[in-house]
This record gives structure tokens, sequence and C-alpha cells, in this order.
């Protein structure tokens, strides 16, 4: 099946096509969500596609001490799920708790 012949499928492809280039994505696996976004904007017929920046990198680069330690015991707390949804709430809950040491 693929994404265009779900209702859900594709607003998320809609949504995710339109996303503004100058917009930066960061997962954790940068090199796989490059190959798949570039694809996928190749594909739609777009050029521009947004940024993708490791995780781990621009965690590194906005915390340190212990809002970086609650971060990653934070991550090690939760197991991956490997699907977008739950995985990026994973990421955000990281971000979250060392925010509330910095």
């Amino acid at each position: 099946m693929t994404v265009s012949k779900t209702r859900m499928g594709q607003t998320r492809y809609t949504k995710f096509m339109t996303l503004p280039a100058e917009r930066v994505l960061v997962p954790d696996a940068p090199k796989f969500e490059k190959r798949w976004s570039s694809r996928l904007f190749e594909t739609g017929g777009l050029e521009a596609f947004p940024t993708v920046e490791d995780f781990y990198e621009v965690s590194i680069a906005c915390f340190s001490g212990l809002a970086l330690d609650m971060l990653y015991e934070t991550l090690e707390g939760r197991s991956a799920p490997h699907c977008a949804g739950p995985d990026s709430a994973r990421l955000a809950a990281g971000w979250r708790k060392a925010l509330q040491y910095s």
C-alpha cells in the first residue's frame, strides 16, 4: 500500500511535502532520513527540502553537564519504538527533561 492510498498517509505526506525548506529535521538516524526525504521530495518534484541534522550532535551543541545527562537518562529509560511518531515523542521527552536542567 502506498502513502497516497490511505487518508491518514496522504495527510502526513501532504504535511511533510509542504514543510518549508528552511526547517530543520533532527532525527536520531540522519543518514536514513536524508536518503528517505531526498527521494521523497525528488519523487514529488521538489528540489528544496528541509535540512537534516543529527539529534545527538544537536543535543551536545545545545546541552551540557547535568542537562545532557538527564537527556540521555530519559532516552535510556524508554525503548526506541522504531516508529516515527512514538520515536519522535521519545526524543522530545529527552529534550524536555534536559531543558528542566539547563
